[in-house]
């Protein structure tokens, strides 16, 4: 984004009367404080991404950037609409040269970096990514691919477009807006107070019922951008009548004895603002929401201030942070993809070494994508044939993206058993777990279970009622398949993502899990089921991250219910493994460079596996198998049927090779779901005692059951 705009002198009156509410128009000059002001907002990014635990809120430097390109984009329209020499056509040539360049040039890098090392399900999603970014409507991807099964963030190379597209939408929107107001005197700042009030109010609405939808929609990122567009329209001529008014003449008169201090004080302060936004907004808050306005209004205070402060001069103005300001937008694009390419390289959190590494080769980069590539765009003879060739070249880009995606990542380039291994375990769940029915999103709706989830209207069928989260659904595939040979029971599916069988569990992250649960003991009361089967991730529920608690007092009332409406046969699952890489990968991690030829081959692959276990889902499973014992309930241990002193299986024991667990959140293939409820059927329909895990059979580390083999 072009950093020559009109430059307030700090808060600055004209002393020939007023053109102005509070920011004088001077003449066209470059503004350094903002290039710096962009080196700390990427630099904040960079650093939260890089090195999550030590930057906890450095995320919020989009939100710095949103400001700071809301002001420099008004502030070309209205120099440009001033001087009646608005064009739209010039305006997205400079548009195209400015942002397309750099753009295409890393997702051309991206294509053929994941051509060698992804597996066809990462990049197939990869290819969609592509398309998306091209496209500019990476947010709206992003939106919809959210939810509990989705990718893990960070293995997403291309997911931090989601603020390029939030920044496009906002170009193709607000220039049209502004010219159609521009007649009216106060239509400019009109229409731009309006925006700013309606987006933060729905902003505020979706960040309570849908954080998703708050973080990606651009209409509750607008305000943000209005913010910026409302300092820039603050000088110009349009305005000054506000700036006649009596009410404002007074405040005009006592400003100009203070002037400078006002500008030092309001820098100072936007500094404080946002320095105070980086140390407490975190992942756990809700965000955007009211926390956003802490970075935002410290940035509108910044900018406000002007270049003359003494923040704006020695801090802002520093040469290496300008610098870092100039090169932001390249850095932006480069550092993601690379660290997201360490992580699925890795299999895990790289070191502090190779995320640093990461950073400076991100650096590198995009010191020669702006020397090389967006400066000789941008500048120079031959704009409009530049403006229409990367136009060309970015859609091809976009094209061959989604040609991947409909291609399946190309999934000739890896062996049949790699193909089989990496397919798209995520929709098969889907289907497999009744998601769009009996498996609910309560983050998004608050929607109760629809008569179909209550099982076979058959009265002579004992029933079994299915209830929890996520890994209470997962169990669904086994127990159909036993439902079809056996006939002997109808199957109720309750299950909620996120939300565990507990009454009263009440997480900040998703307030309707309580609704949930009442209404699943509504239906339980209607259908007095023979067998209530309760299952859930209970690894989450340990009270940390804000995502709510799990105890002993919970599990004994919550079971106590279940007996006072008469259900006799209660059936606990305990915690099911949850690995740091999907265990898929870790079958096929040999085969990451086959494009390339470069593999090896197992003789064998292994059946089991201690590479990549979360140890603590261990000490867990223990402690809510003691609760769940202590209630009175039958409590089954997966860990039992799963693990041993070898480790824990990858494979169905079948000889097929197929998976058991396809993702790093312990849920279960289809496969692995059928061979588990068989291996304890009888436990479940009440046929015999239960199969428990013995805590003495940890090995030292306390990671491992040995001496324990699945029935």
């Amino acid at each position: 984004m072009d950093s020559v705009v009109r430059q307030p002198a700090g808060f600055n009156w004209s002393e020939n009367g007023s053109e102005s509410i509070g920011i004088a128009p001077v003449k066209t000059s470059y503004r350094s404080d903002i290039d710096g002001l962009r080196g700390i907002a990427v630099l904040a990014v960079v650093g939260f991404h890089g090195f999550p635990t030590q930057v906890r809120g450095g995320f919020v430097g989009v939100d710095i950037f949103f400001v700071i390109s809301g002001f420099l984009i008004s502030s070309i329209l209205i120099d440009s609409l001033e001087r009646d020499e608005f064009s739209f056509i010039d305006f997205y040539a400079r548009r195209v040269r400015r942002i397309f360049p750099a753009l295409a040039v890393v997702l051309i890098a991206c294509m053929g970096f994941g051509w060698l090392v992804l597996f066809p399900d990462e990049y197939q999603q990869l290819g969609k990514h592509i398309g998306a970014g091209a496209g500019f409507v990476g947010n709206l991807v992003s939106l919809h691919e959210a939810g509990y099964f989705d990718t893990n963030a960070s293995l997403k190379p291309l997911l931090h477009l989601w603020s390029l597209g939030v920044e496009e939408q906002f170009y193709i929107v607000w220039p049209i807006l502004l010219l159609l107001f521009w007649r009216w005197r106060q239509g400019p700042l009109i229409i731009a107070i309006a925006i700013l009030i309606i987006s933060f109010l729905i902003n505020l609405v979706l960040t309570t019922t849908d954080q998703a939808a708050a973080f990606y929609l651009p209409i509750t990122r607008f305000w943000e951008l209005m913010l910026g567009c409302i300092v820039a329209i603050a000088p110009s001529r349009r305005i000054s009548a506000i700036a006649r008014a009596a009410v404002f003449e007074r405040f005009k008169q006592l400003y100009l004895r203070h002037r400078n201090a006002g500008s030092e004080i309001a820098a100072s302060l936007g500094l404080v603002l946002i320095g105070t936004a980086m140390a407490l907004i975190n992942g756990n808050r809700a965000f955007p929401g009211a926390w956003a306005l802490l970075p935002t209004i410290g940035t509108v205070l910044l900018i406000a201030a002007g270049k003359t402060t003494f923040i704006g001069q020695r801090l802002l103005g520093n040469p290496a942070l300008v610098h870092v300001g100039l090169i932001s937008y390249p850095l932006y694009l480069w550092h993601w993809p690379i660290l997201s390419f360490a992580r699925i390289l890795h299999y895990e959190e790289p070191s502090r070494l190779v995320r640093i590494t990461c950073v400076v080769a991100a650096f590198i980069l995009a010191e020669l994508t702006y020397r090389l590539i967006e400066k000789p765009i941008r500048f120079g003879a031959s704009k409009a044939s530049k403006s229409v060739a990367t136009c060309v070249v970015l859609g091809v880009i976009g094209s061959l993206g989604l040609v991947i995606f409909a291609y399946a990542g190309v999934p000739g380039r890896y062996p049949a058993d790699v193909q089989k291994w990496v397919r798209d375990f995520r929709g098969e769940t889907v289907v497999a777990n009744s998601v769009s029915h009996c498996f609910i999103d309560p983050g998004k709706s608050a929607e109760v279970f629809t008569h179909e989830c209550d099982g076979a209207d058959k009265t002579d069928t004992p029933k079994i009622v299915l209830w929890g989260d996520s890994h209470a659904a997962h169990l669904v595939p086994g127990l159909r398949a036993i439902m079809a040979t056996t006939g002997s029971f109808a199957l109720a599916q309750y299950t909620a993502s996120g939300c565990p069988p507990i009454l009263d569990f009440v997480t900040a992250r998703i307030p309707n899990c309580t609704f949930i649960n009442n209404v699943v003991i509504e239906k339980i009361a209607q259908l007095k089921p023979d067998t209530v089967i309760m299952a859930g991730r209970w690894d989450l529920y340990d009270g940390s991250g804000g995502v709510g608690r799990v105890d002993f007092d919970a599990i004994r009332s919550t079971v106590d219910k279940l007996k006072s409406l008469g259900v006799k046969h209660i059936v606990a699952i305990g915690q099911f493994p949850i690995w740091k890489v999907p265990p898929p990968k870790i079958l096929a991690r040999s085969f990451r460079l086959a494009p390339l030829g470069w593999y090896s081959v197992s003789a064998t692959m292994p059946e089991r596996s201690k590479a990549f276990l979360h140890p603590s889902t261990f000490a867990r499973s223990e402690e809510i198998g003691q609760a769940f014992r202590a209630a009175g309930v039958i409590f089954v241990d997966p860990l039992s049927t799963f693990c041993n002193g070898e480790g824990c299986l990858l494979t169905v024991p079948d000889g097929r090779g197929e998976p058991i667990v396809w993702d790093d959140a312990g849920h279960m293939t289809k496969e692995g779901s059928e061979y588990f409820i068989a291996a304890n059927a009888d436990i479940v329909l009440n046929t015999r005692k239960e199969h428990r895990l013995d805590p003495l059979s940890l090995d030292t580390q306390g990671a491992i059951p040995v001496g324990r083999t699945p029935p």
